[in-house]
């Protein structure tokens, strides 16, 4: 079923984390409208939550099951490595679980550097508020120092 430009944009942002009633806002349709399209499984509105929802670490986990499963098979029955569609397969498999190991890390590596930056901006503002009442604190006895 082909989605109008008011569906996808519907689907994006409920995808996105928005609810109905907001969706319906900001596209200014109406809500039952927005209800009758996420409950229709033609459109996937259910599927695109889901799918946004998976991070490197998810998908490499299913695709290292599958992985697995076709290793076993190979296992099982060695000369199904000499079928060419298979050992292409295999390999595939192993591009795509090497690359989401890196997007993983990446990812690992951002979370962990914006967690440093919040650390040092908290950091940042008690310090701050302890000069601010240092400060104070000095302002107040130079004034009574003054004659």
């Amino acid at each position: 079923m082909e989605l109008t430009l008011e569906q996808r944009k519907a689907k994006s942002l409920y995808a996105q984390g928005k609810s109905a009633i907001e969706i319906a806002k900001i596209l200014n349709i109406g809500k039952s409208t927005i209800y009758r399209w996420i409950s229709n499984d033609e459109l996937g509105f259910k599927e695109s939550k889901k799918m946004a929802s998976f991070d490197a670490g998810d998908m490499a986990g299913i695709i290292d099951e599958s992985h697995k499963k076709l290793l076993i098979e190979i296992s099982e029955n060695p000369d199904k490595l000499l079928d060419p569609k298979t050992a292409d397969a295999l390999l595939k498999v192993s591009k795509v679980l090497e690359s989401l190991g890196q997007r993983k890390e990446k990812e690992d590596l951002d979370k962990q550097t914006e967690e440093e930056v919040r650390g040092v901006l908290i950091i940042d503002d008690i310090t701050y508020e302890n000069l601010k009442k240092t400060t104070k604190k000095t302002v107040t006895v130079d004034e009574q120092e003054l004659p």
